[in-house]
């Protein structure tokens, strides 16, 4: 269902993964501003985009990069798949 969020750790990664206009993303669940978790920001699904809920930077879902400031700097993405009722995503070692 849209607007479902998950965030699970994996290894030394917290990655938030969310469902957004039928799509899943994945990426970090801290910006890369000022190291505040994303879960709680919010998705504005017409520009596939996560606002930080402490400064309002913004980050694209779909490649990280950062689309408002005061946001500079990307934050990582993570290939996302899905089976039937089942998300997985792709972690680097």
């Amino acid at each position: 269902m849209d607007g479902e969020r998950v965030v699970k750790e994996v290894g030394e990664h917290e990655i938030l993964v969310l469902r957004v206009g039928g799509e899943h993303y994945a990426i970090s669940n801290i910006c890369s501003h000022d190291e505040v978790w994303l879960d709680d920001g919010i998705v504005h699904e017409e520009s596939c985009e996560l606002e930080c809920p402490m400064h309002e930077g913004r980050f694209d879902l779909r490649t990280g990069e950062a689309t408002h400031e005061p946001a500079e700097e990307p934050i990582p993405t993570f290939s996302v798949f899905v089976e039937g009722d089942d998300v997985f995503v792709e972690v680097p070692d």
